[in-house]
């Protein structure tokens, strides 16, 4: 995904931590690889659950499903 196209679907007055069920400050801050992994591991975690829970299959909503896509693209890149 292009740095452009990734600014246009970011919405600043969306959390997306909370979307994801994530506390921003629970998540490690350093910047070393073992940080880094760690977030990916967390973010892909929260993704998973929430991706199940609000899967238009499943009986969830179609925009929130949209929007816990959008949170994980946004926080994993």
């Amino acid at each position: 995904m292009s740095e452009a196209s990734l600014y246009e679907m970011i919405d600043f007055n969306e959390d997306y931590y909370e979307l994801l069920g994530l506390k921003r400050e629970d998540l490690p801050s350093g910047m070393g690889m073992q940080d880094r992994q760690a977030v990916q591991r967390i973010l892909q975690q929260a993704y998973r659950e929430q991706i199940f829970k609000h899967h238009p299959d499943r009986g969830g909503e179609p925009e929130t499903f949209k929007a816990v896509v959008r949170a994980h693209a946004v926080l994993s890149d």
